[in-house]
């Protein structure tokens, strides 16, 4: 009897083995694929800088101080599997973050935001300064650095990704995410020639693992954002932004030598978008992450995308272009009259999904640092195509319009002709238009 029961017993074990070889090898070139190249690409949603929409002051009835933020230069190149996000412009493969891991072992998608990482942390730590009531001057060091002798500028921060990556599994009744890296925030002061002097490094931690039911692109999206602004919020927060107005006073006073050199720097001022217009258009641009449960942009952050695509614009043809984001006025005066501000008003925007086209039409001023009356106006439209292989395909859009946009514009401008012959041209433009008024 109990080798009758053996025997059956082996029998079983060696139909159910079987079985699972034949599986195995069934499955074996999928999986093999899959650990093999993590099969698919999956772009995640990106995070948009806003502002506040309600003024701050300090105690005593203080304006809060106007702060400078250091960034590098974040454009696409035509191939998306290309990102340029350096000052120099030079590109580089995506960079991936992690996987998401089918069953807890293969890797199914490698995981990227289209812009890069380092672009997640400077429009993160844009958010928060903005947000918190401030005006902040964002650009590439060498600009900001020409600005301060110029402009008050009370504090400048350096946000770096210093590393990053995310990680999901798939633990059949459950998904384990995992954020992991580190950022790094330097504060500098200008000395008396207006030269950056770095005082302080601050560095935060990322090490955020979460259990949730599950772990799509959206959700995923969400954690590495909440984790990135957490650490950003820890550097922030070792640090005291109170008004610091001997900083400015105590600079030397520039020579006519350096206006004229520092001509070329162009405050670009937070893009005017009617609200009926903005809300037609949101949630079209936000779901072309491919994610509509996500939350669609808000109208400041819609003008950030365009505010960004004219700074990326201007910077391919040489000139020094600087975000002025916050409450406290959008024309930048200072000690250089030379100085320019643009400011521009959204009329139009169409998206057309079928055609996959996008067709833009603002009106523009250009005030200088002397007076807040316009020394040059006009109006400007154009027509892109939208490239749908990118994830977000109509925020590249916006700013590949807005960059054509603002070259367009400054070759209006006698002075700044010559270096704009020079510049790129972007193969995607359908049409465009722009005359002063």
């Amino acid at each position: 009897m109990f080798a009758q029961r053996s025997n059956a017993t082996k029998t079983k074990f060696l139909i159910i083995f079987r079985w699972l070889r034949r599986l195995v090898v069934t499955l074996f070139p999928a999986i093999f694929c899959l650990s093999l190249s993590s099969c698919f690409s999956y772009g995640l949603p990106e995070p948009l800088a806003g502002y506040a929409q309600t003024a701050k002051t300090l105690s005593g009835g203080v304006n809060p101080p106007t702060l400078a933020m250091i960034t590098t230069k974040t454009t696409t190149g035509s191939d998306p599997e290309e990102v340029r996000s350096d000052s120099s412009s030079t590109t580089h493969q995506r960079d991936f973050l992690g996987s998401q891991y089918f069953f807890g072992l293969v890797p199914l998608t490698s995981l990227y935001f289209e812009h890069g990482n380092q672009y997640l942390v400077e429009e993160l730590a844009l958010d928060k300064l903005s947000s918190a009531g401030n005006r902040v001057l964002s650009g590439q060091a060498e600009s900001l650095a020409r600005s301060i002798k110029n402009t008050s500028i009370e504090h400048v921060v350096k946000p770096t990704l210093v590393s990053l990556s995310a990680n999901a599994w798939d633990l059949f009744l459950t998904r384990r995410i995992s954020v992991r890296g580190e950022v790094q925030v330097e504060f500098f002061e200008p000395d008396l020639d207006g030269n950056l002097v770095l005082r302080e490094r601050t560095y935060s931690k990322i090490d955020f693992v979460k259990y949730k039911s599950q772990a799509q692109g959206a959700s995923l999206a969400a954690l590495i954002h909440k984790a990135v602004a957490g650490a950003i919020d820890h550097c922030f927060e070792l640090r005291n932004f109170r008004p610091n107005p001997r900083a400015f006073k105590r600079l030397r006073k520039i020579s006519r030598e350096q206006r004229l050199k520092d001509q070329d720097l162009i405050y670009v001022s937070q893009p005017q978008i009617p609200e009926e217009l903005a809300e037609a258009l949101t949630r079209e641009i936000t779901d072309s992450y491919g994610f509509p449960n996500w939350p669609a942009y808000s109208t400041s952050q819609l003008a950030r995308t365009l505010q960004r695509g004219f700074v990326n614009g201007l910077t391919d043809v040489s000139l020094s272009p600087i975000s002025v984001v916050g409450l406290q006025g959008n024309n930048v005066s200072g000690r250089n009259l030379l100085n320019k501000t643009l400011k521009t008003k959204v009329k139009h925007i169409e998206l057309n999904s079928e055609n996959h086209t996008l067709a833009i039409e603002i009106d523009w001023d250009i005030l200088s640092s002397a007076s807040s009356e316009a020394s040059s106006t006009g109006s400007c439209n154009t027509k892109v195509r939208a490239d749908r292989k990118r994830d977000g395909a109509w925020v590249f859009a916006l700013e590949d319009s807005s960059a054509t946009l603002a070259q367009e514009i400054f070759a209006l401008e006698n002075s700044f002709t010559e270096k704009l012959q020079s510049g790129d041209t972007t193969s995607n433009i359908l049409s465009l238009s722009c005359r002063r008024t």
